[in-house]
Formats: structure tokens, C-alpha cells, sequence
């Protein structure tokens, strides 16, 4: 299961949909388009980042379990501008 596609499920499913009907470059251009999210959502362990971009979406998931911690104010700040480059806020 992909954890980008928690917020940008649609674009993965175009992207998918174009690879298996043939189409690599559509597909790997839809893949450039969403890279810079994939990259950004792992600056910190896995869920944390996630989780702070879907409660900034609308979504309460709640906060992650120990061990972990939430983000920090600069994690939130770069997960912001993030999804607003990807017009997710």
C-alpha cells in the first residue's frame, strides 16, 4: 500500500492506468508530477509525516503511538508548503 496515495490516490490510479494501457510516458511524467510529494512525506519515520498532512487536509487520524512523536514546527511548515505545491491545501 502506498502512503502517498492516502492523499493523492487519484493521480497514482491515472498513473497506473496509463503504464498498464501502454502509455510509460504519460505514466512516468504523472510519476515526476507526484515525486516531489513521494520525497517529502518520508523527512521524517513513517507514519508521522503522513499523518500531519492528512490532519492538515481534513482528515483527523489522530497522533502517531509511541515511540514516535508528531512533527515538529519546521517538519509542519515543509509539509505545508509541500502540499501546497501540490495544490492539496
Amino acid at each position: 500500500i502506498s502512503v502517498a496515495s492516502h492523499l493523492v490516490g487519484e493521480r497514482m490510479q491515472d498513473m497506473v492506468n496509463a503504464f498498464t494501457s501502454g502509455n510509460v510516458i504519460l505514466a512516468r511524467n504523472i510519476h515526476l508530477e507526484l515525486y516531489p510529494f513521494f520525497k517529502g512525506i518520508f523527512i521524517t519515520t513513517n507514519p508521522v509525516p503522513i499523518k500531519c498532512a492528512l490532519d492538515m487536509a481534513g482528515w483527523s487520524v489522530g497522533a502517531p503511538r509511541l515511540p514516535l512523536v508528531e512533527t515538529n514546527q519546521q517538519e509542519k511548515e515543509f509539509i505545508r508548503k509541500l502540499m501546497e505545491s501540490m495544490r492539496l491545501l
